[in-house]
């Protein structure tokens, strides 16, 4: 019988174009005819046929399940997946092939034939796909597990209990076998609160010496930074011995810190040698700081309770001073007063679970779209990779926003000319407020130069400007004023304010202006007048947290009908000003050159490898390290670094202490640290320390493009 060859079959040029291949195999021959489409698949040269034993020398993984669709004919539809390595460059790559027999009348096999395509980039983005819905919905379980916790938490009004309740769910979560709580007595002395313990580590009880577990321990938590270890035995030089003879292997210690200074704290501590991951450290610190609010809450209850008592017991027993009284009432009213502060924090978490879960809808949305689309073959999916990049960078956003509240944003300031700012946003300015509104630009003469964040200021400028657009809904003036100012001890002591000079930065709006009862409330987290969507209620909250970070402070004054004016004070700088680059400009993104090798550290894995392909997306030479020791072994095995890009809140060893060790070996190295906390060893005071360069996450390429370039860029980048 004449067999079939390839080029006797119709072959659709489409198909060829699109990188499908045709196949026919002779069984009695054992020859297997090609198209050209087929042959570049394997990497083999153009011609009609080989033997079938040159596609077995290709073959590197045979064990991909295969599908048999039988038919009612007798036929069947083979779809089998394996792994080849190309003839010509030896380049890995997944092929499908789609088949069918062909049998005589004896049901003896004549040949098979049909389809190859090449399934290499599917099958990575499927791969991808799946790791970006796991880390979401480790995401939301996270989100999940803290609402819930301050949920529990705000229910309840005996401190004791509060810290009883969240010490076992966060113990039970994480496996640990103790969580405690302290609060700082002396320079010497911390006394142990209520936790929770399993049979393997006793509860911590009674009063202890600060330095109970190692010296070096108790010296990294009173400057605020958190201790995470993996093997008391070994890590930090052994100085954690004290905790190893007490049982205690690895933990997690966080310090809770009132106006910069220690003053109480929670432990994590597990009998068994364990690493934690950055998601777990993350949520540890966060627990510590809902829990820590809500005992202060309950206290300030108590005590509210106890005060408000002995003023009725006072009423009660006739005391007729009617100035006394008054005095007595406006007391426990500023007492009811400062409940209330608290009790605002407690409105976050309503706010936060609303925003947060949006995006993550938005995100888990687009991904499980980009799942089904790629599951069928549908390569047209990207509008679901921008909403799901859309709903990241809202996240992202109200994340900078929170810890901009919370004063944890790392600042950056420099000598800054603010009327030279000012005028650098002139135009973007405009172009966001529209024709309806006239911009007026007021530049005081003689203006000081202040130290600040100019990135963070630009977002303030802007922020306070769009309010005040929609404030005036038909139009109107907004005017941008500056000018010095001498504060003294009156209005300093009111706003918590240093006595001396500063430079003011006004907005005024002539639009419809707030009644005092919102004005009160203005600066409140998640308050706003806004429509539903329209506002997260966080801007002005961030400005306020952002001024107060820098050393001055956010002031609003407003008339129903009339308008409104905020003005923010910033410490006057002794000092020239840096320049500022025109906003707006968006660069080319710098690529990396022969001889720039970047290690990364980072012991998250997803992390690790999206910051390694993402800077090899940029043209720079990779290297990569799971934790420090890894990395000093390779520089000691030879392997040349110009820049060392680190995480900092690592096991064993942290990004600052590996940074320390590693220019001792290579003196020139220049260092890049990344982190999603703030309170580390490289930020005291929310300030960077001063030669830092810091790379807050999440970040997007271009801000790593931006930052790499920077730093290799400047003569001297520690």
């Amino acid at each position: 019988m004449e067999h079939a060859s390839v080029e006797k079959l119709p072959v659709d040029f489409a198909l060829d174009a699109a990188g499908i291949g045709l196949f026919n195999v002779d069984v009695g021959t054992q020859t297997i005819h090609l198209s050209a489409g087929a042959c570049r698949l394997f990497g083999l040269a153009v011609q009609a046929s080989y033997p079938t034993s040159t596609f077995e020398r290709l073959l590197v993984d045979r064990n991909e399940a295969s599908n048999h669709h039988s038919r009612s004919d007798g036929s069947a539809a083979l779809v089998v997946t394996y792994q080849i390595s190309r003839a010509d460059n030896g380049a890995l790559r997944w092929i499908e092939r789609r088949a069918r027999i062909r049998r005589d009348a004896n049901g003896a096999v004549i040949d098979f034939g049909g389809a190859l395509r090449d399934v290499t980039d599917f099958r990575a983005a499927m791969a991808l796909a799946a790791k970006s819905h796991k880390a979401v919905a480790a995401l939301l379980d996270s989100r999940s597990f803290l609402i819930d916790l301050t949920v529990r938490q705000r229910a309840l009004s005996d401190p004791d209990t509060v810290m009883r309740m969240t010490a076992q769910l966060l113990g039970e979560r994480l496996g640990a076998h103790r969580v405690g709580f302290y609060r700082i007595l002396s320079s010497s002395a911390i006394q142990y609160l209520n936790g929770w313990s399993q049979s393997a580590l006793p509860l911590l009880s009674g009063i202890s010496p600060v330095d109970a577990f190692g010296v070096q321990a108790e010296q990294l938590r009173s400057r605020g930074e958190m201790l995470v270890f993996s093997d008391s035995r070994h890590d930090l030089e052994g100085s954690l011995n004290p905790l190893a003879e007490q049982g205690v292997l690895s933990g997690v210690e966080v310090p809770l810190l009132s106006n910069q200074r220690w003053c109480a704290g929670m432990v994590v501590h597990c009998a068994n040698v364990r690493g934690w991951t950055e998601a777990e450290v993350g949520v540890i610190r966060e627990v510590a700081e809902l829990a820590w609010l809500a005992v202060e809450r309950a206290e300030a209850f108590l005590r509210l309770g106890d005060q408000v008592q002995r003023q009725v017991e006072k009423i009660e027993v006739g005391r007729k001073d009617a100035k006394g009284q008054r005095e007595g009432r406006l007391a426990a009213e500023s007492k009811v007063h400062q409940l209330q502060k608290l009790e605002a924090v407690g409105q976050l978490t309503g706010g936060i679970a609303h925003d947060f879960n949006n995006m993550l809808a938005i995100i888990m949305g687009g991904l499980a779209l980009l799942q089904r689309k790629l599951k069928r073959g549908d390569t047209d999916v990207q509008k679901h990779v921008d909403s799901a990049m859309d709903g990241a960078k809202r996240a992202a956003t109200l994340t900078a926003r929170l810890l901009a509240f919370s004063r944890q944003h790392p600042l950056s300031p420099v000598p800054t000319d603010i009327n030279r700012l000012m005028a650098n946003l002139s135009d973007l300015l405009s172009r966001t407020l529209g024709e309806s509104v006239h911009l007026e630009l007021i530049q005081g003469a003689g203006l000081w130069n202040t130290l600040v964040d100019q990135n963070q200021l630009e977002n303030v400028l802007l922020n306070l400007c769009i309010n005040a657009r929609d404030a005036m809904p038909s139009g109107g003036r907004l005017t941008v004023e500056t000018n010095n100012v001498h504060v003294e001890q009156t209005y300093a002591l009111e706003y918590d304010l240093a006595v001396g000079q500063y430079v003011v930065l006004s907005v005024t709006d002539t639009g419809t202006g707030m009644t005092p009862e919102v004005l009160a409330r203005a600066f409140e987290p998640f308050f706003t007048t806004k429509d539903v969507g329209k506002g997260s209620g966080l801007g002005l909250s961030q400005a306020f947290g952002f001024a107060s970070q820098s050393g001055g402070h956010l002031k609003a004054y407003s008339e129903l009908g009339h308008g409104t004016t905020f003005k923010i004070y910033l410490p006057r700088h002794f000092g020239d000003a840096v320049g500022q680059p025109l906003p707006g400009l968006r660069q080319a993104l710098r690529q990396g050159r022969v001889g720039e090798i970047i290690m990364v550290v980072d012991d998250e894995d997803r992390m690790r490898a999206v910051a390694s392909e993402t800077l090899r997306e940029l043209g720079y030479t990779v290297v990569d390290a799971a934790n420090g020791p890894e990395a000093l072994a390779k520089i000691d095995a030879g392997q040349e670094v110009t820049v060392l890009f680190t995480d900092i809140i690592m096991p064993d060893m942290t990004g600052r202490q590996l940074a320390d060790l590693a220019l001792k070996k290579l003196p020139h190295l220049k260092v890049l640290y990344t982190t999603g906390y703030t309170r580390n060893a490289v930020v005291h005071n929310g300030i960077l320390d001063p030669g830092t360069n810091f790379l807050a996450k999440p970040y997007s390429i271009e801000d790593l493009a931006g930052k790499m370039g920077d730093v290799l860029d400047t003569a001297d980048s520690r």
